[in-house]
């Protein structure tokens, strides 16, 4: 898990906190409280052109698109809160996918290089 300085500060008052609280109290409160602000799930979709050409794929609802090599395979990871799902849309001339509301998408390619990746949650 990422710390931001947020979670930092929080982790000082904690550390304070259990000086002044038994150790199972502190540790029950602090399961709590991750269980609260971490409460996503991970989707992951496997992605392979099996056209001798290249295609393009679509991301939506960020409005990019990225090239996919012939005859290769991408892995898809969705990360967001429970209840949403990716969609995956073949069209015509390529692909398109969607996350879900809250979810963030990054996709690597078979050396596991991140070819895509967008900090900013769907709406």
């Amino acid at each position: 898990m990422v710390w931001s300085n947020w979670r930092l500060g929080e982790r000082r008052l904690f550390a304070r906190a259990v000086e002044r609280m038994d150790v199972a109290t502190s540790l029950r409160w602090l399961v709590e409280e991750d269980s609260k602000i971490s409460p996503n799930e991970q989707q992951r979709l496997l992605l392979h052109n099996h056209f001798d050409s290249q295609k393009e794929l679509w991301i939506e609802p960020w409005g990019d698109s990225i090239i996919l090599s012939p005859n290769a395979t991408y892995l898809l990871i969705g990360d967001g809160p429970p209840g949403g799902s990716l969609e995956f849309d073949l069209q015509a001339d390529g692909f398109a996918v969607y996350g879900w509301s809250r979810s963030i998408l990054t996709i690597f390619d078979e050396e596991r290089n991140i070819v895509w990746h967008n900090p900013i949650p769907v709406p």
